[in-house]
């Protein structure tokens, strides 16, 4: 609210001071990290990980627009972190505070927000010189399927962890009406998953289908995972195989199209856009990728609109062998 945006400014403000080196206790800070991060191991975040590294993604893939490393690979990196680096990067990033673009949103006249800017932000001395950041560059994942990779957990696992992915390089520019067909498809995908337990009758821990697009690598990717008995694995990776040839086919139930098209739906209509984290989600996206900025109620028309023949356009784009990628996580004694 607007009575607390003083206050809010005045915290952020400090970011900017001077770094009182006598007071970082790095080594507490270190063990706090590992010991957290160690109570966090998750093998899903390993399995993620492990999939990068075979499609050779380097990019850390953003959650709310955060980035940072889970899993095993976050104790490495915490493991190698370097103290005096480590002041280094934070003075570089807020020792040059007129590098920053801070984003206001909210009902509110101008005349209320711009002096309390000024006041807190206005008068902060630069510490730091410009830092000229060179990106790396990004280039699409180059897949020359179908490819298949077994990997082996280094702890003890009694399920066996698949994912088949297909991956589609952008062609131009990224479209935000073909995001949305693609994340109605990973719909479609999970809705053919539940058959695995609930008509089958196999032991399948968890499932999901998944429609994605990645902005760092201008890629597009859809893809299942299924967690299952390791003697359950060849019967279901049969089974998924006769669900891709019935999305290529059109055989898709109106009911299941309509249920995953709201399920999206209820992601995108303009009250829940308008959420904060919703709302900073697209203006990031706007302003770090120079995407189209869409006006909100846009975006559930245009899922109303989605048909049958666009899901069998968007698989027979996607779901094509040479896109095609298969990792396994297993036990190494299973």
């Amino acid at each position: 609210s607007l009575m607390h945006t003083e206050e809010i400014l005045q915290l952020l403000s400090l970011y900017f001071q001077p770094i009182d080196q006598q007071a970082i206790n790095f080594d507490a800070w270190k063990k706090d990290a590992l010991d957290f991060r160690k109570s966090q191991k998750n093998l899903r975040e390993d399995f993620r990980n492990g999939i990068r590294y075979v499609v050779n993604d380097s990019a850390i893939p953003p959650s709310f627009n955060l980035r940072y490393l889970k899993g095993e690979e976050a104790i490495r990196s915490i493991e190698q972190t370097d103290r005096k680096r480590s002041i280094e990067i934070y003075q570089q990033v807020f020792g040059a505070p007129g590098e920053w673009t801070f984003l206001v949103t909210g009902n509110f006249k101008n005349s209320n927000i711009i002096p309390l800017l000024q006041r807190y932000f206005g008068n902060i001395k630069e510490v730091a010189k410009k830092k000229q950041c060179v990106e790396k560059d990004q280039k699409p994942i180059q897949v020359a399927g179908p490819i298949k990779k077994e990997m082996y957990s280094n702890r003890s696992m009694e399920n066996v962890m698949y994912d088949l992915s297909y991956y589609q390089s952008q062609q131009g520019t990224n479209s935000w009406k073909e995001t949305l067909e693609l994340k109605v498809l990973g719909q479609l995908i999970k809705r053919k998953l539940n058959r695995l337990r609930y008509e089958l009758g196999f032991s399948v821990y968890n499932f999901g289908g998944y429609g994605r697009y990645n902005p760092d690598k201008k890629q597009y990717r859809a893809h299942f995972q299924v967690a299952c008995q390791p003697e359950e694995l060849q019967p279901i990776q049969t089974e998924i195989q006769l669900m891709i040839e019935e999305l290529l086919k059109g055989e898709i139930s109106k009911v299941d199209l309509k249920q995953a098209k709201e399920r999206i739906k209820g992601w995108y209509k303009k009250p829940v856009l308008m959420q904060h984290r919703q709302f900073h989600e697209l203006l990031y996206q706007h302003l770090r990728y120079v995407e189209t900025w869409v006006p909100l109620e846009n975006y559930a028309k245009f899922i109303d609109q989605i048909e049958m023949d666009d899901m069998v356009r968007l698989s027979k784009r996607y779901l094509k062998e040479e896109n095609k990628v298969e990792v396994i996580l297993r036990d190494n004694d299973i």
